[in-house]
């Protein structure tokens, strides 16, 4: 009975004589404005005694950066178990790395603060995780320009502020693992080259707001894009190539040549589907969709040629396409062909309308009660065979 009593009071002595300073030896913070990953720049976070500085991180280490500095990657085989940037309200951290690898579980890039990661070359592979502002006050960015990021998931926007910027590199995310831009706050991806390889993409999650600006690159979805929030989703085609390989896009917004001086396409074929609450072809650009099969549902309207230097044209040939609202024209410029599929809407209003437009096209629309045509221009059978049928509602050309 004495033996377990001394035991006690000897274990809560120790206890009370640990510097209020001492934290998990397995931590090492950056300590100097900007230097090498690889030196001799971090310490080990004990207040007091003063410490000296420590070496690099190591496998089982995490790295915290939150003094403002930035660590340099250039060599190989850096590593951490986990990487803070900014993990401390109003502290930040930046990482630039030109070269090298950095392998680590996961790295929060503005954990409460803000956090900085630039990649110009080199690679980055993360078994677990990227998220990019974590807890609701904190700001989190990563620009890729060149070299290869690896991830099993990524949350850009995770509570807090996140913008990923890409504009060449590869950055590929584990088919089954989870892509989120804007869960439960805000979150941007901007992809203008390289490759953005994925299973499935959400934009928009819980309360998020986010949005997917694709200007060029490519955007390679084995999966689907979808919009599982009460937040706004918008996808922006604005140039680059977007591969869906058979799945689906869910959206609140999608938009095609969006900006002013754009000239992009977009084609949905079979197997495929797009459920948008509104789509844009050619706000300010010049936008061409073509829909060869699959299924195209808008619940409220399909806008062509919105801006006075817009020009949409939506061509359908195959599969179905089905608004709500109206398919309506702007001040640009707007052409709806059906060559063929099926179009259910209750008001089109374009300057441009045309069945069986294409050679080889055999085409027929029918209207009913309740709809209504009104166009500058129609066209039944221009280059191919058309039949217009109308069983009610009104056919206006202007």
């Amino acid at each position: 009975m004495k033996r377990i009593l001394i035991t006690l009071c000897l274990s809560l002595l120790f206890t009370a004589t640990v510097p209020v300073g001492v934290v998990n030896a397995a931590s090492k913070f950056w300590n100097v404005a900007n230097g090498d990953w690889s030196g001799t720049n971090w310490n080990s976070g004990i207040v007091w005694p003063p410490q000296p500085n420590v070496g690099e991180p190591g496998s089982g280490d995490t790295a915290y950066i939150d003094n403002g500095g930035t660590a340099q990657i250039t060599q190989s085989g850096e590593t951490a178990v986990n990487v803070f940037l900014g993990s401390l309200g109003g502290s930040s951290g930046s990482i630039n790395m030109s070269a090298g690898s950095l392998s680590t579980t996961s790295m929060f890039v503005g954990h409460i603060g803000t956090g900085s990661f630039i990649q110009s070359g080199g690679t980055v592979t993360l078994s677990s995780g990227l998220i990019l502002g974590n807890n609701p006050t904190a700001v989190g960015s990563y620009n890729l320009s060149s070299g290869s990021l690896f991830s099993n998931s990524q949350s850009i926007g995770h509570t807090g502020t996140g913008t990923f910027t890409q504009s060449g590199g590869t950055n590929s995310v584990s088919l089954s693992g989870l892509n989120t831009i804007g869960s439960g706050s805000s979150g941007i991806y901007n992809l203008s080259g390289g490759a953005h390889i994925v299973g499935d993409l959400t934009v928009g999650n819980g309360t998020g707001s986010g949005t997917y600006n694709l200007s060029g690159g490519t955007l390679d979805i084995t999966g689907n894009i979808l919009n599982n929030g009460v937040g706004a989703s918008t996808l922006n085609n604005d140039g680059g190539i977007l591969n869906i390989g058979g799945g689906s896009i869910s959206a609140d917004n999608f938009n095609i040549a969006n900006s002013a001086g754009t000239n992009v396409s977009h084609t949905l074929g079979i197997g495929e589907s797009i459920t948008a609450e509104n789509e844009t072809i050619g706000n300010f650009g010049t936008g061409a969709f073509t829909q060869t099969g699959g299924t195209n549902t808008v619940s409220n309207n399909l806008n062509l040629g919105v801006d006075a230097g817009g020009s949409g044209t939506y061509t359908i040939s195959g599969g179905t396409l089905g608004v709500n609202g109206s398919i309506v024209n702007g001040a640009g410029t707007s052409t709806f062909n059906i060559d063929g599929g099926t179009v259910n809407a209750g008001t089109i209003g374009v300057d441009n309308f045309n069945v069986g437009n294409d050679a080889g096209s055999n085409a027929s629309h029918t209207m009913g009660v309740g709809e209504s045509i009104s166009v500058g221009s129609e066209t039944i059978g221009n280059s191919g065979t058309g039949v217009f049928t109308q069983t009610g509602g009104t056919n206006t050309i202007t």
